[in-house]
């Protein structure tokens, strides 16, 4: 008897899915005889009740994984929306905020107070809510903290005398220090 190539190829490949089916069959005789040892399964369901089964919960999974998938898509589209108007009131924000600089850095407001300044008009109410900036309401808020807040502006130091109080060499002091500085040296004024 001759064997060409492809016949026994073709032999060799039946044996081997035979074989196959054989372990799957019994593996799976195992199984059941797992479940039904477990009461998972009754003695009179078999393979084929298994099958079915899972071909419900497979099909009610893939609902699922689509119902899934849209909401999942739903949210998404929620999350964009929040997130585009976060990132718009960002820049108006911004925008506000430089106008502001601007404006408090012309009205002559301390540079270390203007970014405190603008925290405290925003919780007096202030709110960026167009796009375009209102500088003429901003320069009048300016304008109100000067008198509400006037320590955002630089202090007017105090005057000192136009002529300072000429210093008496030879009397000494009134105040009573026992040393005082007379004719470029020091001398005691005699107190204890």
């Amino acid at each position: 008897m001759s064997w060409d190539k492809d016949e026994y190829e073709r032999t060799r490949l039946a044996y081997n899915k035979a074989r196959d089916d054989e372990r799957t069959h019994q593996e799976v005789a195992k199984a059941m005889a797992v479940l039904k040892k477990h009461g998972v399964l009754s003695d009179d369901e078999d393979l084929e009740t298994l099958r079915q089964q899972h071909g419900q919960y497979e099909a009610a999974l893939l609902e699922l994984a689509d119902e899934r998938d849209r909401l999942t898509q739903d949210l998404s589209k929620d999350h964009q929306a929040a997130e585009l108007a976060r990132m718009r009131q960002g820049i108006r924000n911004r925008d506000h905020f430089d106008a502001w600089k601007e404006l408090a850095t012309e009205a002559g407001m301390n540079p270390k107070a203007i970014r405190h300044s603008w925290q405290e008009a925003q919780a007096n109410g202030f709110k960026a809510e167009s796009d375009e900036v209102d500088r003429k309401a901003l320069g009048a808020l300016v304008d109100g903290m000067r008198s509400t807040h006037d320590y955002f502006w630089p202090q007017d130091p105090t005057p000192l005398p136009a002529e300072p109080t000429a210093a008496r060499e030879n009397e000494p002091a009134a105040s009573g220090a026992r040393f005082t500085f007379q004719n470029g040296a020091w001398k005691s004024n005699g107190a204890n």
